[in-house]
C-alpha cells in the first residue's frame, strides 16, 4: 500500500503567509507551525512525526522549514529516513519531484551548498 503525501509548513510571525509554501501541491494533510526556527519543540511538528507512517512522503517548501540549524535538521531527517519516510523539498532544485530515502547525505549536502 502507497504512503500518503503530508505537508509541512513553518512561517517565523504570524503575519507571514503560509499559503505559497506548498501552492499547487496536492498533499492530504498539512501541518503548520507559526515559530521560529531554532526551536525544533514545535507543536505542529510534534504532531506531524507522530501522524506519519511507513511510506509516507512529507512534502516540505525547503529544509530550513525544518529547522535553521543544520544538525536539528540532520535528526529530523534522518528519524523521518529510519521511519521509512520519504521526503520531498520543493524549493531545493535537485531534491523537488523526488523521493529521498538517504536522508542525511542529502541534508549535509544541501547545508554545504547553502554555506557557499
Amino acid at each position: 500500500m502507497a504512503g500518503q503525501p503530508v505537508g509541512y509548513v513553518r512561517v517565523s510571525a504570524f503575519d507571514q503567509n503560509t499559503d505559497r509554501q506548498l501552492a499547487r501541491i496536492q498533499v492530504d494533510r498539512t501541518f503548520t507551525d507559526q515559530a521560529s526556527g531554532k526551536d525544533v519543540q514545535r507543536v505542529q511538528l510534534a504532531k506531524m512525526m507522530q501522524f506519519i507512517r511507513v511510506g509516507d512522503t512529507v512534502v516540505v517548501h525547503s529544509m530550513d522549514r525544518l529547522a535553521r540549524n543544520l544538525d536539528d535538521r540532520c535528526r529530523i531527517v534522518l528519524s523521518l529516513t529510519k521511519r521509512g519516510v520519504y521526503q520531498v523539498y520543493k524549493r531545493t532544485p535537485f531534491f523537488y519531484g523526488r523521493r529521498f530515502s538517504d536522508g542525511k547525505f542529502n541534508v549535509i549536502r544541501y547545508g554545504r551548498l547553502r554555506r557557499i
